[in-house]
This record gives structure tokens, sequence and C-alpha cells, in this order.
């Protein structure tokens, strides 16, 4: 073997290791949900409804392939993309199967046809909504993300907060709860979670048009 070929195939063999840790529906889920912020490992064991060890040795394969990256806050480690690059392309992958494959269109929207679904027809229906007290809008990704962008009027307790700041929300009024992706999970469990606690709780799917805004 010539050493251009040695040198081709150790590129490729490199490469391989990307998009062989990404080619795993578990691997898959995690970045779909650390898309939408930084996660502890506890967290996305719980998301992915995995025990934290086999999570953890997910998360080791996507950080070999220096696809996520940890940050250590007290005792606990939270996972995250690396960079925008990397968000990027597990954004076109995803997109890409959602177009290409018809029984994920019908997965998702039998998915967005339950009970816990709201779709408004536009976001100034929303909003009058909103305003005029009858819901909140409740973001639950990262408090990063919801300082990075958001939508109008939209208040932020994140997942992993909702359950020790729920008493902040009203009884009185609908909650809509939404977070980031077309994939998203997090509000399924807010809402699983505001249910259980009593509260009249919906999902939003966001309409593409819409715009975020940082108030």
């Amino acid at each position: 073997m010539d050493v251009r070929r040695e040198i081709k195939d150790k590129i490729y063999e490199e490469l391989s290791l990307v998009s062989g840790a990404i080619a795993n529906p578990k691997r898959m889920e995690m970045l779909d949900i650390l898309a939408q912020g930084s996660f502890s490992v506890e967290t996305l064991a719980r998301q992915t409804e995995m025990s934290i060890a086999n999570t953890s040795k997910h998360l080791q394969i996507l950080k070999n392939a220096r696809l996520v990256a940890t940050t250590k806050k007290g005792n606990y480690v939270y996972y995250r993309l690396v960079d925008e690059k990397v968000l990027k392309v597990w954004e076109s992958l995803r997109d890409l199967g959602i177009e290409q494959n018809s029984e994920v269109v019908k997965l998702l929207r039998d998915y967005r046809n339950r009970e816990l679904t709201i779709i408004p027809t536009n976001g100034d229906d929303l909003i009058t909504k909103i305003e005029k007290g009858d819901a909140i809008l409740l973001d639950v990704s990262s408090e990063e993300d919801y300082k990075r962008s958001h939508l109008h009027n939209a208040i932020s307790i994140p997942l992993e907060q909702l359950k020790q700041r729920i008493s902040e929300l009203s009884k009185d009024v609908e909650i809509i709860a939404y977070c980031r992706g077309k994939l998203c999970v997090l509000s399924d469990e807010a809402v699983e979670l505001l249910k259980q606690n009593g509260y009249n709780a919906k999902k939003l799917i966001r309409d593409p048009e819409w715009l975020y805004t940082i108030e």
C-alpha cells in the first residue's frame, strides 16, 4: 500500500469516529437534548430513560469524538455541545432525517396531536391570550438559552429548577411550556410534572415563522 493510500485511509478512519459517535439512537437523543442547553448526567439519564452508568458511557463516546464538553458545578458534571459547528451539524442531520423519512414525519405528526400539545394558529393569538392574563408562556430551556433569545413575554424556569420553583406559577391560568428544537423533550417532562401537581399545562409546538426575541 502506498503512502497516499495509507494517509487517506487514516483520515477517513479518524472522521468515522465522529460519524460513528453520532450513529446511535440514544446518542442522537442526547445531542438533541444538549442542543437545548447544558445538562447534568442525571438529567440526561432521566430524559433518555437510561441508567446513569450507561448514560455516562454514551457521553464518553461523544466526548472522545470531541462533540461534547464538560463543566463541573459543585458536585455535578454538566455536558454541553462543544461549539456552534456541532449544533449546526446535528440540526442539519436531524432535519435531513425528518425530510427524507416519511415514518419520522408520521411519528411526529401523531405525537403532536396528543392532548398535551397546543399549536396556535399564529403568534399574535397566543400573545393576546398571555397579555390578557389567561395563560403563561413558560420557557423550560436553560438560563443561557433564555438569555440568548426567547419568545415574547415568556418567563424562564429551567426544567431542572421547575420542581423547586413550581409554586411561583399560578394554577388559575393555563401554563404553556416550550423549549427548543423540532424534537424538543424538555417541555414534555415539564408538562407532565405540572399536570401531576394540579396545573392546566400544555406543550407548545413553536410555529417556524415565529421569531425569538430578547426583551
